[in-house]
């Protein structure tokens, strides 16, 4: 994974997607009051679910609610040959005072696994890990565990590289793992770049919006026909570079199908309409506006 040159540049990236849309997006939580109580985590384990079809991640703990100041989260790591570490799940764990908290993996590949918990205190990140490591085999449906000898040794070496607790505080390096789509924001994962601990995965807000963005306005200055078709379940707007886009594309038609209150509907705007007075102050069209200019159905 890149380092911090990579870090600035997906901050940038995202501070750019921001600017688009009016606003300045922002990773990390709150900061927030530590209690008098630090959070405890007890029977750090992997293990099977009852039908012994999933693998899962298990942890007890004490001391844990909203005033806490750190939001904890349970991770399922595969352990690699080469030292890194990858999320086979993972699962917020709820302010409840006290609980167990679980994360099962959806599908399970032979290899060694270790259950850590991740106390995040604004950016500040404690990483607790599970005594042992764990070979996870499969066979058939069942899924088979057992503690791996000589873990004990690999415990060791861990406390003497982060310090007697079994901790690091954590450096972290950003990297998008899965890019946005026009339905679905893009993925980014969190990784320590003093101990290559994969933390966290965080969905970019608004990327999806960017990219329906820039594919609907791929699509108007591509195409070769006299009328494109612009379909989505999710948004009901376009912005201001979209319009543009319409404006160079003067020979097109172009139809919008969306969903509004659980209706699909249809609006047209026909070629050559002057379409770019019709942003507002912030730079955006609702297609609920255009509705009001040009011809609207119900689909």
């Amino acid at each position: 994974m890149k380092r911090k040159e990579w870090k600035k540049q997906l901050l940038a990236g995202i501070t750019a997607i921001g600017m688009i849309f009016g606003m300045v997006l922002g990773i990390g939580m709150p900061v927030t009051v530590q209690a008098a109580e630090t959070p405890v985590i007890t029977d750090l384990r992997i293990t099977i679910s009852e039908d012994g079809a999933q693998l899962i991640a298990q942890c007890d703990y004490q001391n844990y609610d909203a005033q806490s100041g750190c939001v904890m989260t349970l991770y399922l790591y595969r352990m690699e040959t080469n030292g890194e570490a990858f999320i086979a799940a993972y699962k917020k764990i709820p302010y409840a005072g006290e609980g167990r908290g679980t994360a099962a993996a959806d599908s399970v590949t032979d290899g060694t696994y270790l259950a850590s918990v991740g106390m995040d205190y604004d950016g500040r990140v404690v990483q607790i890990n599970s005594e042992h490591y764990y070979r996870v085999t499969q066979s058939g449906n069942k899924v088979e565990v057992t503690e791996v000898a000589g873990a004990e040794e690999g415990g060791r070496s861990d406390q003497e590289r982060h310090g007697k607790e079994d901790t690091c505080i954590h450096d972290l390096a950003y990297e998008i793992i899965r890019p946005a789509t026009a339905e679905k924001d893009a993925l980014m994962a969190a990784q320590c770049t003093l101990c290559g601990a994969v933390l966290d995965e965080m969905e970019v807000p608004n990327s999806a919006y960017a990219a329906f963005q820039k594919k609907t306005i791929e699509t108007i200055r591509n195409t070769r026909t006299n009328e494109v078709i612009i379909s989505t379940q999710r948004w009901i707007s376009f912005h201001q570079s979209v319009l543009e886009a319409i404006a160079q594309r003067p020979d097109v038609t172009v139809i919008i199908w969306y969903r509004y209150q659980g209706e699909m509907h249809e609006v047209t705007i026909p070629a050559g309409a002057d379409v770019c007075p019709l942003a507002d102050e912030n730079g955006f069209c609702g297609f609920l506006y255009l509705k009001q200019i040009f011809d609207e159905t119900s689909l």
